[in-house]
């Protein structure tokens, strides 16, 4: 059986202490789970250019300024996922889900309520730390 291969951009996007998270709509894979919002990279994009198009299309924001922060390799039953994880300092416009998926913005310490996505929990330590430093 041969294994499919992803590449995906998501976004860690903080408005004060909270970062936003999206629950995946049914239909798609992993319908209800909850992820950091992004998408597939298309052939002829680098993953940054594809976070920004996926966060217009499905937050219906503007990403202005962001940073890359970690790259993690996940194997799924048939499918290696390659992500890429930006920290959004930026953006223009309000977040809003445009793909009927459900938002919520949680602060890091309550991220073990939802029911994250497997490849999204090994963050929940680092975001923690990180809020700590944020400012108001």
């Amino acid at each position: 059986m041969h294994q499919k291969t992803l590449y995906v951009s998501a976004g860690i996007i903080w408005n004060k202490q909270k970062l936003l998270v999206a629950k995946r709509p049914k239909g798609k894979p992993y319908s209800g789970f909850w992820e950091f919002p992004g998408g597939k990279i298309e052939t002829d994009e680098t993953s940054e250019e594809a976070l920004k198009r996926e966060l217009f299309e499905e937050l219906d924001i503007d990403v202005t300024m962001s940073v890359f922060w970690k790259y993690k390799k996940v194997f799924y039953e048939q499918t290696c996922v390659h992500l890429y994880f930006y920290h959004v300092l930026n953006y223009e416009g309000n977040v809003k889900g445009k793909e009927d998926q459900e938002i919520d913005w949680i602060l890091p310490s309550k991220l073990l309520e939802k029911n994250l996505l497997p490849a999204n929990v090994f963050l929940i330590d680092e975001l923690i730390l990180y809020s700590s430093g944020k400012k108001d």
